[in-house]
């Protein structure tokens, strides 16, 4: 076969062309191992184990992105709960149960399609230095089984407090001045399922220097009363050089319950050493599905953290909590003896290694 310097150049000027589009694309793997010993001890006596995600979440992460031209960008993300104890992935029945999107963004900001956080979590996670996970956690205070307007609601199944199926997202770029907003629209596609709540919310912010602090409304129809699932919040945030300061409050309403918490917290990086704590109270306030009032059913939540770097990628950690219930309520360190007695008090500590990758 004859090669002729025409067929050279064609050659020549695809493999630019593919280099170039190869350059213009991108598609990774990351993730998270986190394994810890974690120590729990409540009114039904103490559980030793293996936790996974203690520090951060395990997780497996697949992404990648694509540059349009003109300032566009497609991209994809997927992430997947990894146990490290286990070696299982996912929760719920689903692979991708952390997130699941398409984007689309620009100078306009950013479009995105799928499972997502909802905007309010972000905020509230922002605010928590132990990253809503561990004992340490802010998720404490959301206890699903524990928080009478989560069981009202969504009784034993998933809820659209953390994040939403079939949501569509609007983040506009950080170019107005500080100021930023996210729009959250979930439409209902299936009648009493968590796969398909109507789900609409609203987060506006503003973040300049030191200061972030934001407020978010978020609302989820219920089809079996027709009511509202309500979650209003603030959250912010400020830091004065290596320290961190953070609070947030969030009200979480269902009919005639509410459920209040406010929480404080200060996290502090000096080289390879970060120190954090947290303070958090939960009042509820009104009455359960019988009737009952649940005005003393309350908690405070003390927890406090320290993190050793041994890289940029890896760390050591240690961190301990303490309940205190009052009431009735049943809000527990996480990874306890299950069954928690009201009124009783719990406490717990995990230690562990992270890694990410």
């Amino acid at each position: 076969m004859r090669i002729t310097t025409r067929d050279m150049g064609i050659g020549l000027a695809w493999a630019c062309i593919g280099a170039a589009a190869s350059a213009q694309s991108s598609a990774t793997i990351s993730g998270v191992v986190d394994a810890g010993l974690r120590h729990v001890r409540n009114a039904q006596g103490t559980l030793t184990s293996l936790s996974s995600g203690s520090n951060s979440t395990s997780r497996l992460i697949f992404r990648g992105s694509e540059d349009l031209g003109g300032g566009l960008k497609a991209g994809f993300w997927l992430e997947s709960t990894l146990f490290t104890d286990s070696g299982t992935v996912g929760s719920g029945g689903m692979f991708f149960d952390r997130a699941s999107y398409l984007s689309l963004g620009g100078h306009w900001g950013e479009l995105r399609l799928g499972r997502d956080y909802t905007p309010g979590f972000r905020a509230i996670v922002a605010a928590d230095p132990f990253a809503y996970v561990g004992v340490g956690g802010i998720a404490t205070a959301f206890n699903a089984a524990a928080t009478t307007t989560f069981q009202r609601a969504f009784g034993t199944g998933a809820t659209t407090f953390a994040r939403s199926n079939n949501a569509i997202q609007y983040f506009t770029p950080r170019t107005l001045g500080g100021v930023y907003a996210i729009l959250a629209y979930a439409p209902r596609e299936k009648t009493g399922s968590a796969a398909g709540y109507g789900h609409q919310a609203a987060r506006l912010g503003y973040a300049g220097g030191a200061l972030d602090i934001s407020a978010t409304a978020a609302r989820t129809r219920i089809d079996a009363t027709g009511a509202d699932f309500a979650v209003d919040s603030m959250a912010g945030s400020y830091r004065m050089g290596a320290l961190h300061l953070s609070a947030s409050a969030t009200q979480t309403s269902y009919l005639s319950s509410r459920h209040n918490v406010m929480a404080l917290a200060a996290r502090l990086q000096s080289g390879v050493h970060e120190f954090k704590a947290s303070l958090a109270r939960v009042d509820q306030k009104g009455s359960n599905a019988a009737g009952a009032a649940i005005d003393a059913d309350d908690a405070r939540i003390l927890a406090i953290g320290y993190v050793h770097h041994l890289s940029k990628r890896t760390a050591l950690y240690a961190s301990a909590a303490h309940v205190a219930n009052r009431g009735a309520a049943t809000y527990g360190v996480p990874g306890g003896m299950a069954g928690a007695a009201d009124g009783r008090s719990s406490s717990g500590y995990d230690i562990g290694l992270r890694h990410n990758f």
